[in-house]
């Protein structure tokens, strides 16, 4: 406990021809020796010591969390999207709306023992959209959520409606236009319009 600080108690000779701030500064305490005097106490951990740990544990955390997202990205295999189905009931007039009316490249046409595979796409596009028949258990006039890109919404629409597609009204959102349209079974697409780069 020598070594332990002692607090120093201010006398008038402290004092003398010292300011009263300058009186004040020579009794606070060496911080060198209150890190010593808490050693020799065996007190809890100051404020400092707190935040310290409480960043060191920030960073374990950053650490591990990081760690798992590797972890999880290193055991993914899963390297695209490459086609979504769309439930037809005639397949041949399906091939004929999406390929002969809005426009898209027949990809593949193809036999697989007893089903017949169809994929379009648009132009250059690396997904493809299957024509798949439905079953009488696969529910057909639905919803897709498939979104097909266009760089002007009011021209394809247009396009589409003077070919009799069933098309909704063009619906402008800054910084997107966009519109429905329906295949032969009621399959329900939008179009949507790429914002133009500056």
């Amino acid at each position: 406990m020598s070594s332990a600080y002692q607090p120093k108690l201010l006398t008038p000779s402290d004092v003398g021809a010292r300011s009263p701030m300058a009186a004040f500064r020579a009794g606070l305490p060496d911080l060198r020796r209150c890190s010593q005097a808490r050693s020799a106490l065996d007190i809890g951990p100051s404020r400092g010591d707190h935040s310290q740990r409480a960043i060191e544990g920030s960073e374990g955390m950053r650490v591990r969390l990081g760690a798992a997202m590797a972890a999880d990205k290193t055991t993914s295999h899963i390297t695209g999207v490459r086609t979504f189905g769309i439930p037809v009931r005639d397949q041949n007039q399906s091939l004929e709306f999406y390929v002969g009316t809005l426009g898209l490249e027949k990809r593949l046409d193809a036999v697989f023992g007893r089903e017949r595979w169809i994929e379009v796409a648009p132009p250059g596009s690396t997904t493809t959209l299957a024509l798949v028949r439905g079953p009488d258990q696969v529910r057909v006039g639905i919803d897709t959520q498939i979104r097909l890109t266009t760089d002007d919404a009011d021209a394809a629409h247009a396009a589409l409606e003077a070919r009799g597609v069933d098309v909704d009204q063009v619906i402008r959102r800054f910084p997107l236009s966009m519109f429905t349209v329906r295949d032969p079974d009621h399959n329900r697409l939008l179009v949507v319009e790429e914002p133009r780069g500056d």
